[in-house]
């Protein structure tokens, strides 16, 4: 849905490069990502991950708005 320019008319992209990572949705115009998360996000290890993925991401400029799988689908 949110490819389509529904939400005001912004161009969201799909599984898109950030710096040296590959994203889950990006607005390139609103330097904004939208990650949805599984289950295995909740373990210790990829919390750590994620953090510092954030932080880099954060520090180029970036905003990041993180989902569950389930916010999504319901």
């Amino acid at each position: 849905m949110i490819r389509k320019r529904s939400i005001h008319n912004f161009m969201f992209t799909r599984q898109r490069p950030a710096l040296y990572y590959i994203v889950d949705f990006m607005c390139k115009e609103l330097l904004l990502i939208l990650e949805v998360d599984g289950c295995i996000h909740e373990n210790e290890e990829n919390k750590k991950k994620d953090k510092k993925r954030e932080l880099k991401l954060k520090n180029a400029g970036f905003t990041i708005l993180r989902f569950q799988n389930w916010e999504v689908l319901y």
